[in-house]
């Protein structure tokens, strides 16, 4: 009786495949949501301070929406340090129109990448050396948050005595192989987020 190749190849990936999965399914009962985490967590005496870092670079697109949202934070001691990196496409202007409105923002310009650097990661360094808050909180300029995330994140991170919390954002505006692309690395990452708890 001969085997088709191709049969047995199908069969080793869908068996691989199927372990995964069943890898994902067991970690996650190690990756609590925030939404269970805040039915069980108190709410602090006082507001925490939380520095939110945002690395930019050419999203005067969406910088005034991505800004306000955050500034939108609620029981929060909030301060926002937004590191322009090298933008060209009018993203500092509108960053010094919107720190006139609110002074919890700050801007950071970055002219020049060092060498050995990758422009995020150093816009992420520049801008965690300006922070003064107690938490900092690293986000992308195109990741809109509900008006109590921070707070609730950092209430379950001081209930479950965490020294970082790393949060799965809900893609939006993707179509459906985008959204296969993000599934498939968000399964990784819980893999590894349940190691890490």
């Amino acid at each position: 009786m001969t085997v088709d190749l191709l049969s047995v190849w199908f069969a080793a990936v869908a068996t691989g495949w199927l372990l995964f999965n069943l890898g994902v399914l067991a970690s996650l009962r190690h990756v609590p949501p925030l939404v269970s985490l805040r039915r069980t967590t108190s709410s602090p005496k006082s507001e925490p301070g939380v520095t939110v870092v945002v690395a930019a670079r050419n999203e005067a697109e969406r910088i005034e929406e991505s800004v306000r949202r955050l500034l939108a934070q609620s029981a929060v001691d909030l301060e926002l340090v937004v590191v322009d990196d090298r933008s060209d496409d009018g993203t500092r202007e509108i960053l010094e129109g919107l720190s006139t409105e609110d002074p919890r923002l700050r801007i950071v310009r970055v002219d020049e990448l060092p060498d050995d650097w990758l422009g995020k990661q150093h816009a992420c360094h520049v801008g965690s050396k300006a922070a003064r808050g107690e938490w900092i909180l690293f986000t992308d300029a195109d990741t809109w948050m509900s008006p109590e995330l921070i707070a609730d994140s950092v209430r379950a991170a001081v209930a479950q005595q965490a020294d970082l919390l790393c949060l799965l954002p809900l893609q939006k505006r993707i179509n459906v192989w985008g959204r296969a692309a993000v599934l498939n690395f968000s399964m990784g990452l819980v893999i590894a987020a349940a190691r890490a708890n």
